[in-house]
């Protein structure tokens, strides 16, 4: 009932699960240690993943800013997956979950 936390999709292949949360608007480090822990609960060797479109999120003071530098190194740092679907180039978002699962999609 009070619960606040949600997943957006969870997906699996072979033996890996991921464990996504889709973020259309800003977000902040929260989120990171939302998905993280709900990943490290949901089964051993799964995988999180934080698909977003954004291109703002909100700085440790509160703010807005521009610069996702620090909400991308410390996701690398946490082993999150931050995929921008801005910014996926020639691979399809399929292409790129499946490498995550593999192993093979390396960390931006």
């Amino acid at each position: 009932e009070n619960v606040k936390n949600e997943l957006d999709l969870i997906l699996t292949k072979g033996l890996t699960t991921l464990v996504v949360s889709c973020k259309t608007a800003k977000f902040n480090k929260e989120h990171l240690y939302e998905i993280k822990y709900l990943t490290d609960r949901f089964s051993l060797g799964s995988k999180a993943v934080i698909l977003y479109s954004s291109t703002q999120a909100v700085d440790e003071e509160g703010h807005l800013t521009d610069d996702l530098a620090p909400v991308k190194a410390r996701a690398k740092a946490m082993g999150v997956y931050l995929i921008d679907l801005n910014e996926l180039g020639d691979k399809s978002l399929g292409e790129v979950l499946v490498e995550i699962a593999k192993g093979i999609y390396e960390v931006a």
